[in-house]
């Protein structure tokens, strides 16, 4: 029994899990570089899109979460 280099799925024959084979079948007909940047660019997000979320769910949360009918809370009686 072998362990399949990618996934560690159990193997009793071949190098590679059948998943894996068409995985390394894809990578040899499109070449590694290509297959990298759609995998990094469908899979991974940027850092300003990563941080236009965060802004983007702190003042959705801070909207959602305010003290709606009591008055006072709000901030609207000074």
């Amino acid at each position: 029994m072998f362990a399949c280099p990618l996934c560690n799925e159990w193997l009793y024959v071949s190098a590679l899990c059948n998943k894996c084979e068409k995985t390394k079948n894809i990578v040899s007909c499109y070449g590694i570089d290509k297959v990298n940047t759609a995998l990094t660019s469908f899979f991974l997000r940027e850092e300003e899109k990563v941080d236009n979320k965060v802004k983007n769910e702190i003042t959705t949360r801070s909207k959602a979460h305010k003290h709606k009918g009591i008055k006072g809370l709000d901030g609207e009686i000074k």
